[in-house]
């Protein structure tokens, strides 16, 4: 049901014994406990027999304490690309969001239109959001799970016969980050 304990169902023993073989701990209340149990991203030869460079993600350093009480999100490439990605909503999202009390701060990892960077100033939002400009792509991996949640956005395409089976390519870098996934 989404609120992290076996679902009831017939052989919800046995999949609790699987996961308790698998190191997961439970709380009184037969919730998962996410704080001792945490994924620690994919081993060393899932890696490699995956077609990625290990080298990319050595340097990774995992940010399990918050440092600060923003909400640091974090996205790498072009964040705008006409109307393909909900750029506005989004933006307009996390300005409504801070002026209402929260404090969350979008970081821009790549190459970012002058369109968007004039968008970003239209819509008051140039305090929310930080260009980083291309770096590296191990530099932007590093910086990456630095960020407490990392965005992806699927493509708007409605004329697209499968655009319910289109994954972006960053997601499967993103799972090399042992961090949340907002996915737009």
């Amino acid at each position: 049901k989404g609120r992290g304990a076996s679902s009831p169902r017939p052989g919800e023993a046995k999949h609790r014994e699987r996961l308790l073989a698998e190191g997961v701990t439970f709380r009184k209340n037969g919730h998962v406990d996410w704080k001792a149990h945490r994924w620690r991203g994919p081993s060393q030869q899932w890696i490699i027999e995956n077609g990625y460079d290990p080298n990319d993600f050595q340097f990774i350093i995992s940010h399990r304490q918050r440092l600060s009480k923003i909400l640091n999100v974090g996205f790498n490439g072009g964040f705008e690309k006409g109307e393909k990605l909900p750029t506005k909503k989004i933006l307009k999202g996390i300005k409504w969001a801070n002026d209402n009390g929260a404090e969350i701060k979008l970081h821009l990892y790549g190459n970012q239109t002058a369109k968007l960077k004039k968008l970003i100033q239209e819509l008051k939002c140039d305090r929310y959001v930080e260009i980083h400009g291309n770096k590296p792509h191990c530099e932007v991996l590093n910086l990456m799970s630095r960020q407490d949640v990392l965005l992806v956005c699927v493509n708007n395409m409605n004329d697209f016969d499968h655009a319910d089976v289109v994954i972006p390519r960053k997601l499967y870098e993103y799972f090399m980050i042992p961090k949340p996934i907002l996915g737009v």
